[in-house]
């Protein structure tokens, strides 16, 4: 048998053993959660890439709807131009009537009115036309930039928490 001093010693390097396994333990652990981060950080990369791609199609959308909206714009500008055209040439034409047919003023003026009040008709449909595509577009603007700021807004609180995590992990 061995001596006391060689038991001691021996005993000391079965400690030291003990604690580098326990080490190595801890360190197995940690390469554990690191892994397990890592896999939780790809999920959330692929979600904020996700919606990305949702905005940008919400954006595709929106453009294309503001483009419809500026066609049909520039569309009922144009008629509005036309109707304006119409009505100045009535007015002209009724004009060059009254000078030729002043014998025959009561059916003139009948004439007049009745083209004034037609005129008034198409104006008045038209201002109520561009008004409900106004409001059709508006709420239109405003479900996108709420949908955009829900988004934004997940997108940020998502951010903040993979920061903290990794400063979290970083300080331990």
């Amino acid at each position: 048998m061995g001596s006391i001093e060689q038991i001691d010693q021996l005993e000391t390097y079965i400690i030291d053993l003990g604690n580098e396994i326990e080490s190595v333990k801890k360190a197995s652990d940690y390469l554990k959660l690191i892994e397990q981060f890592q896999e939780k950080i790809v999920k959330t990369s692929d979600s904020l890439s996700q919606s990305k791609e949702q905005l940008k199609l919400y954006q595709e959308i929106m453009e294309s709807k503001l483009e419809l909206f500026q066609t049909t714009s520039k569309n009922i500008e144009a008629k509005h131009q036309s109707l304006e055209q119409l009505q100045f040439k009535i007015l002209t034409s009724l004009d060059e009537l009254k000078q030729q047919q002043e014998k025959n003023e009561k059916g003139i003026i009948s004439s007049f009115l009745e083209m004034n009040k037609v005129a008034n008709q198409n104006q008045t449909a038209l201002v109520g036309e561009l008004k409900r595509i106004d409001d059709v577009q508006q709420s239109q603007f405003t479900s996108i930039s709420k949908a955009n700021k829900m988004f934004f807004a997940i997108n940020t609180v998502l951010s903040v928490s993979i920061v903290g995590i990794l400063v979290y992990l970083i300080a331990k």
